[in-house]
């Protein structure tokens, strides 16, 4: 039944932003990323909620700006820089982070997610172009600090493990790859590694299969570093410290192997390192907790 103070109109209206995603201003559904919404073939839709027509090209120029600058802080780029990089005066990004700029051209913000080395989609569930029918499912289960534990990672793990050897940089007290490493030497894991040198110990092509449980967020990288006497400097707590375990990882893992990513988005390791993504768990744990969000993804290359 649709909300009665949610009625269709034939004139498009701006969607709201509304924690980090489009919403439908009448009845606050949600309706994606602004990033993915903005490739779109067809910037105006119907909201499923309460038959709203919505203009996606509006409203989302202003999520756009807020992500481009948020990444561009944590690459440690000036607005002069990247400016530079895709042929943009310093006054003109700063115009598009305020999102002033209200339609964004496809080609400028195609070179800005490129150099700031951000993942675009094609749908409001990340599905890459290639993978239309890319199965996506939603599940919920408690929360826990080892994520292996939660029942229905553990089973997706089950059900993709392969034969070969498997590594886990982040193994934790997890026994379930072949090599296993982690800061903690009160674990029993076969390295206490910083995790990129420890990726960095295998040959190309000689591994398959990576579990990937990183921290999550800066905080999280700052926090393990700082647990265990080491020093957290503006590498450990860039974006470049997941970009050079994704390196790593695209370098070590033979051509069909696969690897498993957990944390908060969907990004995977990626289509710019080699991965075709085949398979998506949202697993919810109820309250404000963040969903933890596993990706299984085979290098094409």
């Amino acid at each position: 039944m649709q909300n009665e103070n949610c009625y269709t109109t034939t004139k498009p209206i701006e969607p709201e932003v509304w924690n980090g995603q489009l919403s439908c201003p009448k009845c606050k559904t949600l309706l994606g990323n602004a990033i993915d919404m903005v490739f779109l073939s067809n910037p105006e839709m119907v909201c499923k909620g309460c038959g709203q027509s919505l203009d996606l090209r509006k409203n989302n120029s202003i999520q756009i700006g807020q992500i481009v600058k948020k990444r561009r802080k944590e690459l440690g780029i000036t607005l002069d820089e990247l400016g530079k990089k895709v042929s943009l005066d310093k006054s003109t990004i700063q115009r598009y982070e305020k999102g002033q700029i209200k339609k964004i051209k496809l080609p400028i913000l195609e070179a800005l997610l490129k150099e700031l080395e951000i993942e675009k989609h094609t749908s409001e569930l990340n599905v890459s172009k290639n993978n239309k029918n890319l199965p996506i499912k939603r599940t919920w289960a408690m929360p826990n600090k080892n994520t292996f534990e939660i029942k229905p990672i553990r089973e997706l793990i089950d059900e993709e493990l392969t034969e070969g050897l498997w590594i886990d940089p982040f193994a934790g007290n997890s026994k379930i790859a072949t090599v296993t490493n982690d800061l903690n030497k009160s674990i029993d894991t076969d390295f206490h590694m910083d995790a990129l040198d420890f990726l960095k110990k295998f040959d190309d092509n000689s591994v398959d299969g990576v579990l990937y449980d990183p921290p999550y967020s800066p905080r999280q990288v700052s926090e393990c570093y700082h647990n265990f006497g080491l020093n957290v400097t503006q590498e450990t707590t860039r974006a470049s410290f997941w970009g050079n375990h994704k390196k790593e990882i695209a370098r070590i893992l033979k051509p069909n192997g696969k690897v498993i990513t957990f944390g908060w988005n969907s990004g995977g390791i990626g289509q710019k390192y080699g991965f075709d993504m085949k398979r998506i768990l949202l697993v919810a744990h109820g309250g404000w907790h963040n969903d933890t969000i596993c990706t299984v993804e085979v290098k094409n290359k």
